[in-house]
């Protein structure tokens, strides 16, 4: 296992029976590349479109499925790298904030809604505004998920997805209430951040540096865990996570439509930047009509591919 671009991007090797050594991108939990494990890829070959070529390749090798050989031995998935989960140690806020944004983000990939859930972490954001005078109404009337995280939902989801919605649940609220009466576990606190904000790594989507949480300049706690000032939680709740790649939005202005993304027509996202994508727009029979620049404002989503992670 290795951490390319800038020490931050999960990379192994996988060397094969005759000898030859491949590079893949590490997917689901990067935790379970382990170094001696053996691993099978599956791959499909996508083809460029006609008359389109890379360098000297006609297809794209597209990765479908890494099974990865049982084992209780998991590897540190911590980054070195500058944006790395090693700044969450800064604050328990900011660690809070990181992954509850992580879980925010994972529920609208998924089109999970449902008015429990909103309270639930609603509450958990209030918590990090919450000082001794306040405390007492924000403990003693908790949402139904915080007092019992098990409770039906009748959401009708598959088996893995529930699995993972009650695990984030279980993890949201350990970032409030797994030290509420004792030493602060830091270490326990990293480790359910982590977790929540990894949910988005099998949907290619670029979650903020863990430092963009970082306490303002200046700022002075009357105590370690708070309270926050709400028009800072706030700021960091509207933070916004581009949506990830090949997600279908629709051209929400007019701006672009002489040149062939007229306001309501749809496409996709092919590129994400920090406050702009790409986006192409294809007629009936595949031919790019559109292909630019579009701000972040000018497009609403459609949907976002739910990629079911086939590995763990």
């Amino acid at each position: 296992m290795y951490w390319a671009s800038m020490g931050d991007y999960p990379m192994f090797e996988l060397t094969d029976d005759d000898g030859l050594t491949h590079e893949f991108a590490r997917k689901g939990n990067i935790a379970r590349y382990v170094r001696g494990l053996s691993a099978r890829i599956e791959s499909v070959d996508m083809p460029w479109k006609p008359g389109v070529a890379h360098f000297d390749s006609r297809a794209s090798r597209i990765v479908s499925r890494i099974a990865i050989e049982s084992s209780d031995v998991r590897s540190d998935p911590r980054p070195p790298g500058p944006f790395g989960l090693i700044l969450l140690e800064e604050h328990q806020h900011s660690q809070a904030a990181w992954g509850l944004r992580g879980f925010e983000h994972w529920l609208q990939i998924e089109g999970i809604r449902h008015d429990a859930l909103d309270k639930l972490i609603d509450h958990l954001w209030e918590w990090m505004t919450i000082d001794e005078d306040s405390f007492s109404a924000w403990h003693d009337h908790p949402p139904l998920l915080l007092s019992d995280p098990s409770a039906s939902l009748e959401l009708n989801l598959d088996e893995e997805i529930e699995a993972s919605l009650r695990q984030a649940i279980a993890d949201a609220t350990d970032l409030a209430c797994y030290s509420l009466f004792g030493a602060f576990d830091d270490g326990r606190h990293m480790e359910v951040a982590a977790a929540l904000g990894s949910m988005l790594e099998p949907y290619a989507v670029n979650m903020p540096s863990p430092s963009e949480y970082r306490l303002p300049d200046g700022l002075e706690l009357t105590h370690d865990w708070g309270p926050i000032p709400a028009q800072v939680v706030a700021q960091w709740r509207r933070r916004p996570i581009p949506w990830p790649n090949y997600s279908t939005i629709e051209v929400a202005t007019d701006r672009h439509a002489g040149q062939g993304a007229p306001r309501g027509a749809t496409g996709a996202v092919v590129e994400t930047h920090d406050s702009a994508y790409e986006i192409e727009i294809v007629d009936s029979d595949g031919r790019t009509e559109f292909l630019g620049a579009m701000e972040h404002e000018e497009v609403h989503f459609v949907a976002t591919l739910s990629w079911r992670n086939p590995f763990k």
